[in-house]
């Protein structure tokens, strides 16, 4: 196994975990949210994108795609 699967599967987990906490109100992420001035409908929103984040770190090598997709988006230039 190499060392891009390893870190691809272990940021899916991390970022997978973090939207489920955040769906699920954990009070250790809405605190600091809160605090942050977050809005409380952003939080919803902002879950579920990390949840389709961590699905395609893991889905995205393997349905190429995919894969193509979300590199050419993220180095899309961007207006200013």
């Amino acid at each position: 196994m190499s060392a891009v699967v390893v870190v691809t599967v272990l940021t899916a987990g991390w970022v997978g975990f973090s939207g489920h906490s955040l769906l699920r109100r954990a009070q250790f992420v809405v605190e600091p949210l809160a605090q942050y001035g977050v809005p409380r409908p952003w939080w919803t929103p902002l879950g579920v994108a990390k949840v389709a984040g961590a699905a395609g770190l893991l889905i995205g090598p393997a349905v190429h795609v995919i894969g193509l997709l979300s590199a050419a988006t993220a180095a899309a230039p961007r207006p200013s």
